[in-house]
Order: structure tokens, then sequence, then C-alpha cells
């Protein structure tokens, strides 16, 4: 499978869940069409296991009247095609047994999405979502400097510290290994380290992300850089290294690096926490590792559609919630992922207790970074390298690199 620059950082499999009060479903036949009225309060479209149904139903406990839905999609790459949908000019058509119903109200994209932060910028620049006013918000204040800054942006959709808030982080997972016994043995010791990707005695036993500016990632973290040192990108030895990674490489896929596992095709993956760890949940012979160079974050966000009309003061009500201490602790405990507000130096809660997500070894959480959006001339700059490696490549190799813009 080839290698793009516009392949999404998480993938899971795709299946559609519908949580909803029995108000909210019987209103989503006939009810619905004809009386405006009945529309939710609040509708929101989440990222199927970034989010624990247990807070669902203590939110809506809190609400006087509850109108509220909520509606689970398993891929993230799904949801920002769902956003798409909803601004498209193009609207798919209705049933035809809707059609013929009278005073039908026009379809109202959903209040708030989960968007995932690698597609952030392709939704402000498409003017797919609106800024929000969280700014007054308790758990605004209390989100790491990181995480705040990952979602304060201009209108290209580029980091801007004096632009508007777009998003929301409520839930991250960190870019773990998870490896078998076969690699310990061929290492002589467990796989702890990025590094540990380039060993000889892994060649073509690795199955990597098929996403270039993670591989890019894992090559400056190697080196000990800033994942985000895009100045690096066009440097000889950080090329070289990125080729020789490339070469440890027997497949590049999001989607299925975990079974390649499983299945002994490979010896070690990389991928995203929430996948590894109910992987090895399940198969107990596999084991896991959080590189001690730090890792790279992705984290699921809170955005508003453009077009959505629902009151922003419970949109809000939302978001706060999901930063309240309690809801920020059961995500962590129950999604495998972990909310960003534990992310703050001196927030540390051994707890949690699952060293995947959070690892004792604080230098560890430090050096971990959240990927920043790349500037139009980056993204060119890391065209170029893939393209050149993929042309230097023999053969066999090069069919495994297809460089595309982002």
């Amino acid at each position: 499978m080839g290698i793009s620059l516009t392949q999404p950082i998480s993938t899971m499999k795709r299946r559609t869940v519908l949580i909803a009060t029995a108000s909210a479903i019987t209103t989503a036949a006939l009810g619905s069409a004809c009386n405006p009225a009945s529309r939710p309060q609040l509708d929101v479209r989440f990222l199927e296991r970034s989010l624990p149904l247990g807070v669902i139903k203590v939110f809506r406990s809190t609400q006087a009247q509850p109108k509220l839905t909520f509606e689970a999609e398993s891929q993230l790459a799904g949801l920002f095609r769902s956003l798409q949908t909803w601004q498209s000019d193009s609207q798919p058509q209705p049933p035809l047994w809707r059609r013929w119903l009278p005073n039908q109200p026009q379809p109202q994209p959903p209040d708030l999405f989960t968007l995932g932060d690698g597609w952030l910028q392709a939704a402000i620049a498409q003017n797919l979502i609106q800024p929000l006013s969280i700014e007054n918000l308790d758990g605004w204040q209390s989100l790491p400097p990181t995480w705040q800054q990952l979602v304060q942006r201009n209108t290209a959709g580029e980091l801007d510290s004096n632009g508007e808030i777009w998003a929301a982080p409520y839930r991250s997972q960190p870019l773990i290994m998870a490896y078998s016994d076969r690699a310990v043995r061929a290492l002589g010791r467990p796989p702890q380290t990025w590094a540990d990707l380039w060993e000889p005695a892994l060649r073509d036993r690795v199955a990597l992300p098929d996403s270039p500016r993670l591989l890019m990632g894992l090559t400056l973290k190697r080196q000990g850089q800033s994942a985000n040192a895009a100045e690096q990108f066009t440097d000889a030895a950080v090329q070289t290294d990125l080729t020789q990674l490339l070469q440890q490489a027997k497949t590049f896929d999001s989607l299925t690096s975990l079974k390649a596992l499983i299945n002994e095709d490979v010896w070690v993956a990389v991928t995203w926490s929430g996948d590894v760890i109910s992987t090895l949940q399940r198969y107990r012979d596999l084991q896991g590792s959080f590189p001690e160079e730090g890792t790279l974050w992705s984290s699921d966000l809170w955005v508003r559609p453009a077009g959505a009309e629902t009151d922003p003061a419970l949109t809000n009500q939302w978001i706060e919630f999901c930063w309240a201490t309690a809801t920020a602790r059961q995500i962590s405990l129950s999604t495998q992922g972990i909310s960003p507000l534990y992310l703050q130096p001196g927030n540390a809660d051994p707890a949690l207790g699952q060293p995947l997500l959070f690892p004792n070894d604080a230098s560890m959480l430090e050096q971990s970074e959240a990927l920043r959006p790349l500037s139009s001339t980056e993204t060119a700059d890391l065209t170029e390298v893939f393209q050149s490696i993929s042309t230097a490549l023999d053969s066999s190799n090069g069919s495994v690199l297809d460089s595309t813009t982002e």
C-alpha cells in the first residue's frame, strides 16, 4: 500500500451506532420531517470509543428537558467526509417516501463533531466549521498551553496565537509500539526506543503508519530533535535515516498493522494507543512500549460545523462537561486514550495506571509532542523528500511509496 500525505493519522473499522433517547428515535421519522421544533436541542456526532456511554448518560441527567442525540462513527475519516457532505451544495436526496411529505425542513448539520487534529487545517480552510467561544470556560484555562496553541488558527488553518479558537480537544492518544516475543529474541531485549526500529535484526519485520508526516516525525525523534522541526526535512542526515527506516518496513498500513503482528508477518507494529491496548488485552503474548524518546500525540477535537444553529451556550455546556474532572478521568480510564488535561505538568494521576498512556517517567511525557500543521512550503519540502527517496530505492521497495501533497 502506498504512503500518502493525505492519509489520516487514526483509523478504525467503519460502523455507525445510534444512541438516542426514545423521544429522539420516534421523531426521526414523520414527526421530525413535519415539525422543525422537534429537532434535538443538541446533536453530537462523535468517534466511537472516544467517549464512554456513561458520560453521555450523566450529561443527559443534567438537562431539564433533554432532547439530545449522540451518534457514533467508527472512523475519523468518515466523520470528516460527513462534515464535507453537510457543507456540500448538493445534499444527498432523501428517501422517495419522504419527498412526498409537505413542509420538509432543510437538513441541518449537527451541533458538534469529533474531528481528528490532522484534519483541522483542512476543515478551517474549506469553511467547514466555525470558531468556538470557549476562552472563558474553566476547562479551557486548565488545558495545557500546547493543546490551546494547537487549536488557535487563522482562517487558513495555520497556527496563530492571535487567531480564533476552532476546536476543543477532549481526548489524546500516543503513538506507541506493539511487539511480539520474536522481536525480543531478535534484539536480545524488548524494543524500548524509536531507534530500535532501525536495528538490522528487524529488517523487513516492522509495520509502520502510512503517513509521511508521522514517519518523518519518528526519524526526527530518533535523532533527538523535535518532530516539528520542519527546517530539518531536507537535511541529508535526516533523509538518510528516513530511507533506512522505510527499508525496515514490511508494510505501511494503519488499518492492518496489528493484524500483521498477530499473524507474525511482522514483529513490531507502530500505531495509536487505542488499537494497541485493545489488541494486547486479547493477545496476552504481545507487549507494548511507550518510547523513551517521547512520542507523538493525536487528539480528538470537538468542532462546530458551519451553519449549526443550536444555542452555543448548550454546546459550551457539553464541552465544559467533557473537561470536568470526573469526566476527564472517565475518558482516561475507559477509552484507551487520555484527557489532555492530564498532560499538563504537575497533573499526573498515578491512579490512571496505564503505562502505555501515562508512563511513570515524567521526562518521557515532557519529550512528547503534538504535531503542528505544516505550511505549504513545508508540505512541498516533505513531498519532495519522499519523492526523492522513492526514486532512489530499488523497485521492490520503491513500489510501496506514493508521495502526494497534503
